[in-house]
């Protein structure tokens, strides 16, 4: 029997059809399996930190209950049709009240457990609200918020820490270290020019006139990404990998010349194109302002992109050598070594929430302190212990302000 080769151009063909909802939800039920262990499984060590405006929290298997109605939801979406037929932008009311219900859903796994406010969770969080308000005549509104995420990702990276410390990462994995060879201010530069090719995508993004050749650069943009991220060089986890996968298609759907087209499509008959809702402007002028507020700590920094991007809010434990014994043998594998021989030794959040929950730590020292603060409440470490807050980098020095806490109890009462 001789195998049936489908042509690579009905492969795109095929890939066109799909409609853009059906897409975020595929990917969304993708990106859950690939982070199984945030969304169905709880890791007993790792604490879980709600929001602080909750005044109780709920039980983890209440979490994951939530977290499977929401997999069945997305489910759902994939397979309800209008009894037209037609493959569409929207599939009506029905899919309406679905992504609804995707949307509350997520918000209440979000207030419950911030880890679970992924930056891709975050993203279809907002398309969510947009295909319940207004279906297909949000399409327009869907590209704006797209290109917010590569604007406010270039501006994120375009920052001294960001060119002297990561960047510079990104730069000797994809030469394989040979810019070690060229001179720093150099090495700089190259960083730089890498925020500022974000920036200059979301401004061609925002041009009709020339987004049929930058979605290209996007895709191409993105297959780097997972050539620097895989696990052949920085070996960041399986989930950043798939998203990047997952905003290929989404590039192509939403800036390809077809897949517009596609978008100006309803099953209903009605045009894409009118206006949606006063609601619908609102929710995308939030998602697409409220970033400028990330510097000053009054925005989230994955909630502004910050994505890769070191100049992060953050708080870090160090346990004292003498009191490395107290901690849990499952805990104790995260102590960094002693490098300055000082008897401090770091505790690694990141490692800690990578191997355990399978994502990175959720970047706010808001929620790194208190992550720490739950730990310490079920320890026996007394005054072995001290937690370095540090603030928000400076975008031109770099520097950040910083400040101690020692001992458990100083740090219990913050």
């Amino acid at each position: 029997m001789t195998a049936v080769r489908m042509p690579f151009s009905e492969i795109l063909a095929r890939f066109r059809s799909i409609s853009f909802d059906r897409y975020v939800a595929a990917s969304l039920m993708v990106l859950m399996a690939t982070t199984y262990r945030l969304w169905f499984w709880r890791d007993p060590t790792c604490p879980v930190i709600g929001s602080s405006l909750l005044p109780f929290s709920v039980p983890p298997i209440v979490l994951t209950t939530i977290a499977i109605l929401l997999l069945g939801t997305a489910g759902a979406i994939l397979v309800t049709r209008e009894m037209s037929g037609a493959t569409s932008f929207s599939s009506g009311r029905s899919r309406r009240w679905l992504w609804a219900f995707v949307s509350l859903e997520l918000a209440t796994l979000f207030a419950f457990d911030q880890a679970h406010l992924q930056p891709w969770a975050y993203l279809t969080f907002v398309y969510a609200i947009l295909f319940a308000a207004d279906g297909c005549k949000s399409s327009c509104l869907l590209r704006w918020v797209a290109i917010s995420v590569y604007l406010w990702s270039g501006v994120g990276k375009l920052d001294f820490q960001f060119v002297h410390t990561v960047g510079q990462d990104f730069l000797s994995a994809l030469t394989w270290g040979a810019n070690d060879s060229l001179a720093e201010s150099t090495r700089t530069r190259l960083a730089m020019l890498m925020a500022i090719g974000e920036i200059l995508i979301a401004l061609g993004l925002s041009i009709e006139a020339a987004r049929r050749i930058v979605v290209w650069i996007v895709m191409i943009f993105h297959l780097t990404l997972i050539t620097i991220l895989g696990p052949w060089a920085l070996d960041h986890s399986l989930g950043v990998l798939v998203w990047n996968l997952v905003l290929i298609g989404q590039a192509f759907l939403l800036f390809g010349t077809q897949g517009q087209r596609a978008l100006a499509e309803s099953s209903t008959g009605e045009s894409c194109d009118l206006r949606p809702g006063w609601f619908s402007y609102v929710v995308v002028a939030i998602v697409a302002i409220g970033p400028a507020l990330e510097r000053s700590e009054r925005w989230d920094h994955w909630l502004a992109w910050s994505l890769y991007a070191p100049h992060t809010s953050r708080a870090e434990i160090e346990i004292a050598e003498s009191s490395a014994e107290k901690l849990p043998a499952e805990i104790r594998e995260f102590l960094d070594d002693d490098p300055d021989q000082d008897q401090w030794r770091k505790l690694d959040l990141g490692q800690w929430s990578l191997k355990r929950r399978g994502v990175p730590i959720y970047p706010q020292g808001r929620y790194q302190f208190g992550w720490i603060q739950k730990f310490l409440a079920d320890t026996e470490i007394d005054d072995g212990v001290r937690v370095k807050v540090r603030g928000v980098a400076d975008r031109v020095t770099g520097r950040r302000t910083e400040r101690w806490l020692m001992g458990r109890n100083a740090i219990l009462a913050r």
